[in-house]
């Protein structure tokens, strides 16, 4: 078998059957696609990756362009459905200017190369040109009797992937959702395919259970309980105070949504999640078993505690206060880390989103916290030195004392509206990009 290594200044490929027809520089969709040569591009959102092929003999070349600034590789799958999951692969690796063409196997989670990852292949050739990798080869159509590397003579959904390459010729996962043919392809046929991209249908269920159990209910609950118990003082709803009935039921629905997506994530991932890439994204499956811990220990916290008067009591607030904050904050960052995994199919852009999120919650709770320290040295001013019985003036057109606890009171309901507002809003923002990725 011919040998796959090439060097990154060696020319284009040269098959008459798989040039370029256009001049320009870049990725364009090519004119001789579904004519002479079957082709399986997204030129209709802008060209960034480029796959053709054409059946010669017993074989069929494939060519791939993708954008490339260096160490890169790209890869085409081929699958029976549109998941990514026992799919055979022929990618192409380019690393230190040298290319590799390598057959591998999507398991549920990873990508494996076979024990003889050049098995079919013949006539690799690739190069890195003006930005753009580009690379072709032969792949017979029979399976050589492996279960894993697939007869092309059948139908099959093509995927298109790629990502960064390391030493070695290894790659990194791709950080881009792969793009996939809504279709099943006839590759003895010069079809033109059309493309979609692998949705993951409980990964988007279970990001926006999340969001909303966080980003919103939580989010609204903490607020609450930590600045608003005062308010409301002669209202009550069941016969429990305000603040709690809404500080439970924001809290209680914290917790059906975050168990909700815990479940079905280990649905999707088949237990538990191995993510490769970067130490962030792998944390993102332990930071989530964390998070769905603390949010059950804290309701059976909440079950035991202390009455009103012990004296274990302040320890009780204390360790539920740390408890509940400790989750939210983690639950925050999880979701961050959770916006960059591929399987998310979230923009980038959706990191600076929940970063405003992030920002709008220090600015309410610092503002809040502002409002209490000014109420309360108000409060030690107009009554120092006055006994309690008669903080309150028998004249009844004297508001000199009610007038700032009105003013400051308006405030907090301001506040607390705009807050409800902006939380459901970037709430909803994320919802609405992860189930229409």
């Amino acid at each position: 078998m011919t040998p796959c290594t090439t060097s990154a200044a060696s020319t284009e490929p040269t098959s008459s059957e798989t040039s370029p027809v256009s001049s320009q520089p870049g990725i364009s969709h090519d004119p001789e696609c579904g004519v002479r040569i079957g082709c399986f591009d997204d030129c209709d959102e802008g060209c960034t990756f480029s796959v053709t092929w054409l059946p010669e003999d017993s074989n069929i070349r494939f060519r791939l362009r993708s954008p490339s600034s260096g160490d890169s590789w790209m890869a085409i799958g081929f699958s029976k459905d549109k998941k990514m999951g026992d799919d055979s692969v022929s990618e192409c690796v380019v690393y230190g200017g040298d290319t590799e063409v390598f057959q591998s196997f999507n398991t549920a989670v990873d990508n494996d190369r076979l024990s003889q990852p050049k098995l079919g292949l013949s006539d690799p050739r690739g190069s890195v040109n003006d930005g753009i990798f580009e690379c072709s080869f032969l792949r017979q159509t029979d399976g050589h009797g492996d279960v894993k590397l697939f007869n092309l003579t059948q139908d099959w959904h093509l995927m298109f992937a790629h990502g960064k390459a390391t030493a070695g010729f290894r790659k990194l996962p791709h950080v881009i959702s792969p793009a996939v043919t809504s279709s099943l392809v006839d590759l003895q046929a010069t079809s033109s395919a059309g493309t979609t991209h692998l949705i993951y249908p409980l990964v988007q269920v279970h990001g926006c259970l999340m969001s909303i159990a966080w980003l919103m209910f939580a989010s609204i609950g903490l607020v609450i309980a930590r600045y608003f118990k005062p308010m409301w003082p002669d209202k009550d709803i069941r016969g429990l105070k305000v603040w709690f009935q809404i500080h439970r039921m924001c809290l209680g629905l914290t917790f059906v949504a975050t168990i909700a997506a815990f479940i079905i994530i280990f649905i999707e991932a088949q237990g538990y999640s191995h993510i490769n890439g970067e130490d962030y994204k792998k944390s993102h499956p332990i930071l989530g078993i964390l998070v769905t811990a603390l949010v059950i220990i804290n309701p059976v916290m909440a079950y035991l505690r202390p009455g009103p008067s012990s004296e274990g009591r302040p320890l009780f607030n204390w360790a539920h206060f740390l408890v509940g904050t400790g989750a939210y904050c983690l639950a925050v960052i999880t979701i961050f880390f959770g916006l960059k995994l591929s399987k998310s199919g979230a923009p980038d852009y959706m990191v600076y989103v929940l970063a405003s999120y992030v920002v709008w919650q220090v600015i309410v709770e610092v503002s809040l916290e502002a409002l209490k320290f000014v109420s309360r040295q108000k409060d030690a001013a107009q009554f120092d030195g006055i006994p309690m019985q008669n903080r309150v003036s028998s004249d009844p057109s004297d508001k000199s004392l009610a007038a700032p606890k009105v003013h400051y009171v308006t405030l907090k309901y301001l506040l607390f509206g705009l807050h409800v507002c902006a939380v459901t809003g970037f709430t909803a923002a994320v919802i609405i990009v992860l189930i229409s990725v």
